[in-house]
């Protein structure tokens, strides 16, 4: 298992590759990558997902972005689809695929290629900050495929929560134009709940300040984390990336829409990841000397330890947001 060998080990097989990426003619590239993977843990599913592990291995992050710059070593790796040209800072790998740049990135996938092109139409539309015809382009972005206007409801619900995030809040900004419209033909077009449009308000304001960092939570959404340069937002992000999975899918697809939204449903119900009897009240380990507490049966997703902390973060981020939708509430659920 190659999670079991010393961390020595590990870079040992990760400095192979760095050191053979100036020459891509040498067969060790190949077989390098090929032990890499027979030496890790198999992940069911799809392919994908060994792939996205094995790039996850890959630091310092500018090294990461160094081996997927690197185009003709990605293509004899078979890793094509995760070339991108080293123009993105390390900050904007938080986003998702679609919202980087399309002139810099490899769009040969149909699918990534049309949420590309739809991410930038509304992008440029709310950059603009003109309400009428921002509420012309979202009429005409829902109108275009009548067979497919529910589904472009929830791409648009998920595409303003990641432009008002990424391109207003996290630049210390406003976006005028959306928390003006929330409560009137945004909130209809998109099909807007009270406790969405409360999450949309609270984005679309920009970050606000915060008298102390005390509640952490709210600090790292709050004005003073955003101007502090050695501040680290990778929470804040991965708390909104998982609400825009949450607001641009039917509720009932995913657990982010309850923990988020509803987290009162889950009280007396079972849930992944947790020792505590499965319950959804407490992860119930702890995290002591690199190692996670192991004391059910059978164990937590095998007691691996990145698919642990993984579940852990995808169950408890989401829940941690319900307390800025319904501060009283969520506070009461968690």
């Amino acid at each position: 298992n190659f999670l079991s060998k010393k961390d020595y080990e590990q870079n040992d097989l990760i400095n192979q590759i760095y050191n053979d990426c100036n020459d891509i003619n040498k067969s060790t590239i190949q077989n390098t990558i090929q032990t890499l993977f027979k030496n890790s843990i198999s992940i069911k599913g799809c392919p994908t997902n060994l792939e996205i592990y094995f790039l996850s291995l890959i630091q310092p992050e500018s090294q990461l972005i160094k081996f997927i710059s690197n185009k003709q070593l990605l293509i004899q790796l078979g890793l094509e689809k995760w070339y991108a040209q080293a123009t993105f800072s390390v900050q904007e790998y938080c986003k998702f695929r679609f919202m980087l740049d399309p002139d810099v990135q490899n769009l040969s996938e149909p699918q990534i290629k049309q949420l590309s092109e739809q991410y930038q139409l509304i992008l440029n539309s709310i950059k603009n900050q003109n309400q009428a015809q921002l509420q012309q382009a979202f009429t005409n972005f829902l109108n275009t495929n009548q067979n497919l206007k529910e589904s472009n409801i929830y791409r648009l619900r998920m595409f303003v929560v990641l432009i008002c995030y990424y391109e207003y809040f996290n630049k210390c900004q406003p976006c005028p134009v959306i928390l003006n419209s929330i409560d009137s033909w945004i909130s209809q077009q998109l099909r807007l709940e009270p406790k969405e449009k409360t999450i949309y308000k609270f984005i679309a304001q920009g970050p606000q300040k915060v008298a102390d960092d005390i509640d952490t939570l709210l600090y790292s959404f709050s004005l003073e984390s955003r101007q502090d340069k050695q501040f680290d937002c990778s929470t804040a992000n991965i708390i909104i990336n998982c609400l825009a999975i949450a607001i641009g899918l039917p509720k009932d697809s995913t657990h982010f829409y309850t923990n988020i939204f509803n987290p009162a449903a889950l009280n007396n119900t079972r849930g992944p990841g947790s020792h505590y009897e499965r319950r959804n009240w407490d992860c119930g380990f702890k995290f002591d000397g690199g190692t996670l507490t192991n004391y059910s049966e059978p164990p937590v997703m095998g007691n691996h330890i990145y698919s642990r902390l993984a579940i852990n973060t995808l169950v408890w981020v989401p829940l941690s947001l319900c307390t800025i939708v319904d501060p009283e509430g969520g506070s009461l659920a968690c």
